[in-house]
């Protein structure tokens, strides 16, 4: 399922022209008055092979490799960072205490700012509620937190 913004684009586009199916890396295309529109983002494997290559890139001209072994994904959306995570091969970090919150049965009031301070606080969802929701998805991620703070 696209974002918000990905899916005010591809109304958009319905409304003017008819979707002429999916492009080589397997996402939807579609023709409007702007020409041919890739809705690109995660869980599309295209978004982490970008990510990649600019990593590798090194920012100084200087070249490295990266192995899947040594990376990780984080993200509180299993549909769009944990799959997206999964289809790249790599790690995936699902902070329980984003999107999926109230259907772990935390409280999502509880999860501003203010309420989770250093997050040591924050109690764990039941690693039963997590596998549930995660298989509702069709996800499997790797790792689980409560909340993620910098």
């Amino acid at each position: 399922m696209p974002g918000t913004l990905a899916r005010w684009y591809e109304e958009a586009l319905e409304s003017e022209s008819e979707s002429d199916g999916e492009g080589e890396d397997g996402t939807p295309t579609g023709t409007g008055t702007g020409g041919v529109v890739h809705l690109m983002g995660k869980p599309n494997k295209i978004i982490y092979d970008e990510v990649f290559r600019m990593a590798s890139d090194g920012g100084g001209g200087a070249r490295r490799t990266i192995s899947m072994e040594n990376v990780v994904a984080v993200g509180d959306s299993l549909e769009h960072d944990v799959i997206g995570a999964q289809n790249a091969g790599c790690d995936v970090v699902f902070v329980c205490g984003g999107i999926h919150a109230d259907d772990l049965g935390m409280d999502p009031a509880a999860l501003t700012g203010d309420g989770v301070g250093d997050g040591a606080a924050v109690p764990f969802p039941p690693a039963e509620a997590i596998e549930r929701v995660a298989r509702a998805h069709d996800a499997a991620p790797t790792y689980a937190v409560p909340v993620f703070k910098w």
